[in-house]
């Protein structure tokens, strides 16, 4: 076949018999291969490609010849998403064409069997996504007519050197508070081409930087207004009860998976850590941390193992011990979807909460059960999440302190341009404020006085080249002695 991924829906599986729960076990469905689950293989295999690499050539070779045949695949498969309207057979409502067609290479919303359906109605987001990693590891394994290809065709897409702070795609058109999820992936793309920087122009290198930085400055202000410092909310319009049991209530509040929302979002402001140095960045990553341990109304770890009191029976197929004693535990770690405004279980709609209460407090919308799956949850998505901020954090906090003397702007260079932010900094220190890094860095002469005037010369002068000197910090005497040579 010449697709290289298919999708297997096998949601609830026969351990229902093994603790002794009446149900019944759901089918297992293998459902036609679709264009979303193609691109995200061909962006995972090219990743592969180059994490194998110095490791095993012949392997690294062949992940990426995988992901080339998928990805052209796609190409040759593709046709659009048919949204026109038509009645549905059997739901005597509305629904899209494209819903209907059995043989759909989407991933269809009605025809999702058991479980929770991931529908995909655009995947372009997806194309870029693997078009970013196919050029970053053919370039990187010296396939250069590969890479150049990938290049032109990553270059061409609407998401182009670009990160959102909202989802712009697929079914979150009311335009949902992160910046990536299983329905939009092009900021993953984005943010590999970030990390690979020295693969594009100095244009286009700036452009990705600018782009993270700009909205890891939308999830810091966010964190400023929101209580406990979270990097999201839900700001959008009222919408309808999701599993459309009540399906004329309308809610108003977070969405399924706002932890997950929440430190996906805490990534993006790692990346502009990374690429500025500024430490309010690093600062909204560790206060997302601080909401999940328990810094929020309920005092609560929404992470199992940690805090006092935190999650002990999340939602899983597994881990049932609530349910079973003779079944496992949840291990330490594990991350659950956090409070919903939606409230679509019965097991917490039975407690009393329902989404037709105006007043509801989202932060407060949560209960700890296995039955409460619409808020506690656990996904491989936002358990990858974590476990990645995770390792940040623990990286940074072992990272010695790194000091780039004379590089004001923390932009990797010592120009005229740090010269000049020196000075406007000291003139409008309001309008033009230095990172905390940059702060230090800019502070070369009499170090630890503080940057002045002096600095912003002394920067001058190495950029014209009228004194020989070979590094900084220094005295004002070691400096004027270097001139005057």
């Amino acid at each position: 076949h010449d697709y290289h991924f298919v999708d297997v829906s096998s949601e609830f599986s026969n351990y229902y018999y093994d603790y002794e729960i009446e149900c019944e076990p759901a089918p297992r469905i293998v459902k036609p291969p679709t264009f979303a689950a193609t691109l995200n293989y061909a962006a995972c295999a090219a990743q592969a490609a180059r994490l194998w690499a110095p490791y095993d050539a012949e392997k690294a070779e062949n992940y990426l010849k995988s992901a080339i045949e998928a990805y052209e695949a796609y190409e040759k498969y593709w046709y659009d998403y048919d949204d026109s309207t038509t009645i549905h057979p059997e739901m005597y409502t509305d629904c899209p064409k494209e819903e209907l067609n059995e043989t759909s290479q989407y991933a269809p919303m009605w025809q999702a069997k058991t479980g929770t359906p991931y529908a995909d109605n655009e995947v372009k987001d997806d194309a870029y996504w693997a078009a970013c990693e196919i050029f970053v590891s053919a370039s990187e394994m010296g396939e250069s007519e590969t890479a150049k290809e990938y290049k032109a065709i990553l270059s061409e897409s609407d998401y182009a050197l670009q990160v959102f702070s909202r989802l712009v795609t697929g079914e979150s058109k009311d335009g949902e508070f992160t910046s990536f999820r299983w329905d939009q992936t092009s900021c993953a793309g984005s943010l590999s081409l970030a990390l690979h920087n020295d693969l594009l122009s100095e244009e286009e290198a700036e452009m990705v930087k600018d782009s993270i930085v700009k909205v890891a400055d939308v999830y810091v202000e966010k964190e400023k207004e929101q209580g406990y410092g979270l990097p999201y909310c839900y700001d959008g319009p009222e919408y309808y009860d999701p599993i459309g049991i009540t399906s004329d209530i309308q809610i108003d509040g977070y969405r399924y998976g706002s932890n997950g929302m929440a430190v996906t979002n805490a990534i993006v402001m790692a990346y502009a850590y990374d690429v500025s140095g500024d430490m309010k960045y690093i600062d909204g990553v560790a206060q997302t941390m601080d909401y999940l341990l328990g810094n929020n109304p309920l005092s609560f770890s929404y992470i199992t193992g940690y805090g006092t009191y935190g999650v002990q029976s999340p939602h899983h197929k597994h881990w049932v011990n609530e349910i079973n004693e003779d079944a496992p535990e949840a291990p330490s770690g594990v991350l659950v979807g956090g409070p919903s405004a939606e409230l679509t279980d019965d097991y917490i709609r039975g407690l009393g909460y329902s989404p037709w209460y105006y007043d509801n407090i989202s932060q407060r919308c949560y209960v700890d059960s296995w039955e409460a799956w619409s808020v506690n949850d656990a996904a491989l998505d936002w358990n990858a999440s974590l476990a990645w901020v995770v390792s940040f954090l623990q990286d940074e906090s072992n990272a010695s302190p790194s000091i780039e003397y004379g590089d004001a702007n923390c932009d990797g260079k010592v120009t005229i341009a740090d010269s000049t932010a020196i000075l406007q900094a000291l003139g409008n220190p309001d309008k033009y404020a230095l990172s905390e890094k940059g702060k230090a860095n800019a502070d070369i002469i009499d170090n630890g006085g503080g940057i002045s005037v002096a600095d912003a010369i002394a920067i001058q002068t190495v950029d014209a080249k009228l004194a020989d000197i070979k590094s900084f910090p220094m005295t004002q005497e070691e400096y004027n002695s270097a001139l005057n040579k």
